[in-house]
């Protein structure tokens, strides 16, 4: 299922999406497109489904892509890439329809796009970073080779720096002007002598003021790190369970997680304190996504 918050209350309105097994689970992960008008879903059976979040209603579906990790809409346009077991694929999404118009990896992993739209960059299985423009859907630089494989990346809002949250648990800087790694790595401190978490398990945003980034995964806490020095800024946010979304609020002053353990939370940044009890779900809570309306944020749930 999904349904709505509102990010002053996080008061949850009326799920808007039922898909899956008849017993209801679906496994979805969600976006909301650069309208704020649509929906677009995603889950563990490899249906793509297009909503509206006008009246609820659903418009369209797409099957067989397998199990379906992420979607990651473009912030400009009507496309999104979808994360599935076979590949990550472009989409378009009209008002009423979804098509399929490119492959841009092998496997499932990161996505982000730049801020104006125009790049997507994508993890690959041999540990690189792939550049793809949404004009051509082609490459448009050589892989970029990276110390383990990559889990998440972000870009910063200027779109001249991205950040790439690594397997290994360590987060690099990659600089579009200059083509080379900038400044100091962060190390998310579940790493060491731990279990690497898989790509569902590894969460980052920047703020939208650039100043600041946010890790989490497999710890079961949220480090914000100073982007300028690298350092941490003492706040960390200890969780339940596994941190799988971080999302900031637009001005910068909350956070939003969603973890393994069925719970979103709601953070002042400044402070670390929990704004509000959790929003508690029977099941995993796979997803939070902020569209233009920033006021409200649609969280996608293992449950149908």
């Amino acid at each position: 299922a999904a349904f709505e918050l509102d990010t002053s209350n996080l008061q949850p309105f009326a799920p808007l999406l039922r898909l899956g097994k008849p017993d209801g689970s679906g496994g979805f992960n969600v976006a909301i497109n650069h309208s704020g008008k649509r929906a677009v879903t995603g889950g563990w059976f490899g249906q793509l489904g297009l909503w509206s979040l006008e009246t609820g209603k659903p418009l369209a579906e797409l099957l067989g892509y397998g199990i379906i990790w992420g979607i990651t809409p473009s912030p400009t346009g009507p496309c999104f890439i979808a994360e599935t077991n076979t590949g990550s694929k472009a989409f378009k999404a009209t008002e009423d329809q979804l098509v399929e118009v490119a492959t841009l990896a092998d496997d499932q992993g990161a996505v982000a796009f730049s801020p104006d739209g125009e790049l997507v960059v994508t993890g690959a299985s041999d540990s690189t970073a792939r550049f793809w423009s949404t004009t051509t859907w082609e490459e448009v630089r050589e892989p970029l080779p990276l110390p383990a494989k990559l889990s998440r990346a972000a870009f910063f809002p200027e779109g001249e720096l991205v950040a790439f949250f690594c397997g290994d648990g360590t987060v690099h800087f990659w600089s579009l002007a200059t083509e080379q790694f900038d400044g100091a790595t962060l190390q998310h401190p579940e790493s060491r002598g731990s279990v690497v978490g898989t790509p569902q398990t590894r969460a980052i945003a920047v703020s939208p003021d650039g100043a600041q980034v946010a890790t989490g995964g497999m710890s079961r806490q949220v480090i914000i790190w100073e982007s300028v020095t690298r350092r941490p800024t003492g706040i960390a946010l200890a969780h339940d369970g596994p941190v799988k979304r971080i999302a900031y609020t637009p001005d910068g002053k909350r956070l939003l997680t969603a973890t393994r353990d069925g719970s979103v939370y709601m953070w002042a940044v400044d402070t670390g304190e929990r704004i509000g009890p959790p929003i508690i779900e029977p099941v995993d809570a796979l997803d939070v996504a902020f569209g233009p309306n920033r006021n409200r944020v649609l969280v996608g749930t293992d449950k149908g």
